[in-house]
């Protein structure tokens, strides 16, 4: 009887390891005395990730499988040259083993811990996620490098609904709400890290200000109503060129059904060239149309309030870069004669 309860906990223990299928894993440590930073993703069986030594920062890839609870990964160059292998268990958000060279002949411990790099709490009808560092590309100079901002409010909706907006937002659906930030965040890092790795040191030192890339999300709420929640996204950065990109996306979703809605919800097709036309009226009153240097459309980002209804192009949408974005705000009362039935009557507009 003990030998069957020792075999039961066994199989348990194993089947709890093994039991994400799909996960993102910042981890942070050394191989021997050199610190490193790594990320893996884990999709059933199969690993991938990158990592690079704090002190070089050229990013090595990694692929390899996950079996029987323990991971092996070949590690090699952007070139696919092999430079090393990792062999090694997670348990307790460590990931411990050995390091050897391709041939063998040399083999180093390593300890990593998986961490979250952003901070989390809980404040008063949110989830708050708070990311803001500045990563130098060089351990010996810090005039040159990444910056990195997120703020993310997350509204406290039901599980499903903040799944279906984190999902929306950030992609990766098969990934908790904290590994989508965690793995957007490192996509960035190392994304910076292997660009810059193409280029000489001396080189980029000649000119700092083109290698010095920023990005900057701030998630937040911009309205709700007892059915509709909308989320909106501002993102800025710089990667290089003559200036930055700065953008903005609005997201609606249906607390009731928990899912996005689009434009398709509340208009009919048959009325598109109708409302492109009041748009093109709003701007012409604006003396913004003259600054339209392509075909006007009807923009896919929009929101509302319990006033007006918008519709929001980002730059480059329908003029140059040095004209902005535009905004145009349509009251309901000239807009209303489009909207379908379902919409005006949750809306409560008549």
């Amino acid at each position: 009887m003990k030998k069957f309860f020792t075999l039961l906990f066994l199989l348990s223990y194993l089947s709890h390891a093994q039991n994400v299928t799909h996960s993102h894993l910042h981890l942070e440590g050394k191989i021997s005395t050199y610190p490193i930073t790594m990320y893996l993703d884990i999709d059933n069986d199969s690993v991938e990730g990158k990592y690079f030594y704090n002190k070089i920062r050229q990013v090595l890839l990694l692929k390899g499988q996950l079996e029987n609870n323990k991971i092996k990964l070949t590690e090699q160059t952007q070139d696919s040259t092999a430079t090393g292998n990792f062999s090694g268990k997670i348990i307790n958000n460590k990931f411990t083993g050995t390091w050897q060279t391709p041939s063998g002949n040399k083999t180093l411990k390593f300890i990593l811990t998986a961490k979250n790099s952003f901070q989390k709490k809980d404040s008063a009808g949110y989830t708050v996620y708070y990311y803001n560092k500045y990563l130098p590309l060089y351990s010996d100079t810090d005039i040159v490098g990444i910056s990195l901002f997120y703020h993310i409010l997350l509204p406290k909706v039901n599980k499903t609904l903040r799944k279906v907006i984190m999902d929306t937002i950030f992609g990766f659906p098969n990934l908790t709400n904290d590994e989508k930030v965690q793995k957007d965040i490192d996509l960035n890092i190392f994304d910076y890290y292997e660009t810059m790795g193409t280029f000489d040191k001396n080189e980029i030192l000649d000119d700092t200000y083109m290698a010095s890339y920023s990005y900057e999300t701030d998630v937040n709420k911009f309205y709700e109503n007892n059915r509709f929640i909308i989320m909106e996204s501002d993102n800025s950065s710089y990667t290089g060129g003559a200036h930055g990109i700065y953008y903005s996306i609005s997201y609606v979703f249906d607390k009731q059904h928990n899912k996005q809605i689009t434009l398709n919800d509340i208009f009919y097709e048959k009325d598109s060239t109708s409302i492109k036309e009041l748009i093109i009226k709003k701007l012409k009153k604006s003396g913004y149309y003259d600054n339209v240097y392509t075909e006007m459309f009807i923009s896919n980002v929009f929101y509302f309030d319990n006033k007006y209804f918008y519709f929001f192009y980002n730059v480059y949408d329908i003029a140059p870069y040095a004209a902005g974005p535009v905004e145009i705000k349509i009251p309901y009362k000239e807009i209303k004669r489009y909207f379908k039935p379902s919409f005006a009557k949750v809306m409560k507009i008549k």
